[in-house]
């Protein structure tokens, strides 16, 4: 695989901080409660990273393109907030109530959105089979020559 090099984009136009996911929680309790239901349930977190990875294209390719950053964490953390509007920090106090079972499998989930995610960027920027290159005439308009 080639080396990949890191993506970034002003934060104003990642999806995560335009949805809230980096302020302060307004009901710590009650989200952490949330973000424990997403991660301890593999069916849901990974339908939620999913979705999430798909609709936040800019945040994904931000923070899965940074190397030194914990990817699964985000993944986590941007998918809680995607689903319910749950806040990073929030998040982050959910992990710990989970059991070490829990936290396994949500890290075993996570990697899978990841490389997902990875697959389907890395066909997206391959050119296709083949290319037809149309010559512009002077008016501006596309012809098609026969051989």
């Amino acid at each position: 695989m080639p080396e990949q090099r890191q993506v970034f984009h002003p934060y104003t136009s990642w999806e995560d901080w335009q949805a809230g996911m980096w302020q302060v929680p307004a009901d710590v309790t009650a989200e952490m409660e949330q973000a424990a239901h997403i991660l301890g349930d593999p069916q849901v977190f990974l339908s939620a990273a999913r979705a999430m990875l798909l609709e936040w294209p800019n945040a994904a390719e931000q923070h899965l393109t940074d190397m030194a950053q914990n990817q699964r964490a985000w993944v986590g953390q941007a998918a809680c907030c995607h689903l319910a509007g749950i806040t990073e920090q929030a998040t982050r106090l959910a992990w710990w109530t989970l059991t070490p079972d829990e936290q396994y499998t949500a890290n075993a989930i996570a990697d899978q959105a990841i490389a997902e995610w990875q697959v389907n960027r890395e066909n997206d920027q391959k050119p296709g089979l083949f290319t037809i290159d149309l010559p512009i005439q002077a008016t501006g308009e596309r012809t098609v020559t026969s051989a």
